[in-house]
C-alpha cells in the first residue's frame, strides 16, 4: 500500500515500534561512529600500525564508518518521523549506498580470512602479502561491491521500499524474472561463497595452530602440568574464541536478513512487516561489532589507542595495566624442569629455526607463538646441586607441513 502524495508506503507498523527502531539505529550510529572513527584516527596517526594486513582492517573500518554516517541515518530519521522522508531518489540512494557498503564489507571480511590463512597455514607464501597486493585486493573488494550494487540501477532488479517503508533495498519479487535471477546470483556470489571461504580458511588456521601446540607438547621435555603447557592451552582456547567471533559476527548480523530475503525471493510467502523490518535494521549493527573484534582485541592497537586518551591519569592507568599484562605474557616459556628431572633451564640459545609465523591475533599471549620446524637449540640447565650442564634440544616445536 502506497501513499500517493509522498510516493512512499503508508504506515505499516505502530508509531511505538518505529520509534523504538529509530532509537536502536541511533545507538548503533553513535557507537559505530565513535568506534570506527577512533580506530581510524589511531591508524592514520601511527605509521607503524599500517602493515599490509592492517590495511585490510583500515578498509573495513572505512566501510563501517560510512555505513554509520551515510547509510544508517536516513532510515533512523524516517523511523522517528514514522514515514520515509527522502522521496524516491533518496530511496534509491539509500538502497545503493547500504548495498555497496554491505557487500564491500563482506568481501573485505573474506579477504581477511584468506590473509590469515596464507600467513598461518602457508607461511612460506606470507612474504607475497605486501602493500601492493593488499591494495589490489582492497580495490577488487570495492569494485565487486560496486558492480553488484550498480546492476539494479541499469535494469537487473531494482531498489524498492522494504519492510515498514522506512528503508530501501533490493526487490525480492519472485514474480519478476529480473529480480528472481538477480537474487539467485546474489545469494551464491555474495553470501554462500564468502561464507564457505571464511569457514574453510579459519578451519585450517585453527588446525594448523592446534597441530603445532600438540606437536610441541609431545616433543618438549616439559610435562603437561608445566607453565608452557598451560600457556599453550590458553592460546588454543583464545584462538578458537576469536575464530568463532570472526565468523559468528557476520552470521549473527546478516543471516536474519538473508533468511528473510531468501524466504520472500523464492516464493515461500510474505513475512510479517516487523520481521522483515527488524532483520534489515539488525544487519546494520555489523558496523558496530567489526571494530570491536578486529581492532580492539589487538594488543598493539590498544597501546596506541591508550596513548591518544586526553586524560593523563586514566591514560597512565590503562598503559600501566597493559604493560603488566605484556610483561606477564613475555615470561620465559622454559618451565621448571625440577618437576620432572630436578633441573632448571636458565638459558636457551636457538641455533637454527625455520618457518616462523604469527598466529591469528596479537592479544596477550596469542600472537607470540611461532610455528617452527627443525629447531636446534643449546640450553644450560641447573640440577638440584646447582651444577651447570649444557644440553642440545632438537625439534623443539615439532615439524609441520607447509
Amino acid at each position: 500500500m502506497t501513499n500517493n502524495e509522498t510516493n512512499t508506503p503508508a504506515l505499516l507498523l505502530s508509531p511505538l515500534i518505529l520509534t523504538s527502531l529509530g532509537v536502536y539505529l541511533t545507538i548503533a550510529i553513535v557507537i559505530g561512529t565513535l568506534a570506527n572513527g577512533s580506530a581510524l584516527y589511531v591508524f592514520f596517526t601511527n605509521k607503524q600500525l599500517r602493515s599490509p594486513t592492517n590495511m585490510f582492517i583500515i578498509s573495513l573500518l572505512i566501510c563501517d564508518f560510512l555505513m554509520c554516517t551515510v547509510g544508517a541515518p536516513l532510515p533512523a530519521a524516517s523511523n522517528f518521523a514514522h514515514r520515509w522522508l527522502w522521496g524516491w531518489s533518496g530511496c534509491v540512494f539509500h538502497g545503493f549506498t547500504v548495498y555497496i557498503l554491505g557487500l564491500t564489507n563482506l568481501y573485505i571480511l573474506t579477504a581477511i580470512s584468506v590473509d590469515r590463512y596464507i600467513i598461518i597455514a602457508k607461511p612460506l607464501q606470507a612474504s607475497k602479502i605486501n602493500h601492493r597486493v593488499v591494495g589490489i585486493s582492497v580495490f577488487l573488494c570495492y569494485f565487486f561491491g560496486f558492480v553488484w550494487s550498480f546492476l539494479p540501477l541499469v535494469g537487473w532488479s531494482e531498489y524498492v521500499f522494504e519492510g515498514a517503508g522506512t528503508a530501501c533495498g533490493i526487490s525480492y519479487d519472485y514474480n519478476s524474472a529480473s529480480a528472481f535471477s538477480y537474487n539467485i546470483a546474489i545469494f551464491i556470489n555474495c553470501y554462500w561463497i564468502p561464507i564457505f571461504i571464511m569457514i574453510y580458511c579459519y578451519y585450517y588456521v585453527f588446525m594448523t595452530v592446534s597441530d603445532f601446540i600438540r606437536s610441541m607438547a609431545r616433543n618438549t621435555a616439559f610435562d603437561r602440568k608445566s607453565r608452557i603447557a598451560k600457556r599453550n592451552l590458553r592460546i588454543e582456547k583464545k584462538m578458537a574464541k576469536t575464530i568463532a567471533l570472526m565468523i559468528g559476527v557476520f552470521m549473527f548480523a546478516w543471516t536474519p536478513y538473508a533468511v528473510a530475503a531468501f524466504w520472500v525471493a523464492f516464493g515461500f510467502g510474505e513475512l510479517p512487516v516487523i520481521v522483515s523490518t527488524s532483520a534489515s535494521m539488525f544487519a546494520k549493527s555489523a558496523s558496530v561489532w567489526n571494530p570491536l573484534i578486529y581492532v580492539y582485541t589487538n594488543k598493539q592497537f590498544r597501546k596506541a589507542f591508550y596513548e591518544k586518551i586526553p586524560c593523563s591519569g586514566f591514560r597512565s592507568k590503562l598503559i600501566k595495566k597493559e604493560e603488566e599484562k605484556e610483561a606477564e605474557s613475555e615470561e620465559s616459556d622454559i618451565d621448571d624442569k625440577s618437576k620432572t628431572t630436578g633441573q632448571k633451564v636458565t638459558h636457551l640459545k636457538v641455533q637454527h629455526m625455520r618457518r616462523g609465523v604469527t598466529p591469528i591475533n596479537d592479544d596477550d599471549d596469542a600472537g607470540e607463538i611461532t610455528i617452527c620446524e627443525d629447531i636446534v637449540a643449546d640450553a644450560i640447565t641447573l640440577d638440584d646441586d646447582g651444577k651447570k650442564e649444557e644440553i642440545e634440544i632438537k625439534d623443539l616445536c615439532g615439524s609441520c607441513q607447509a
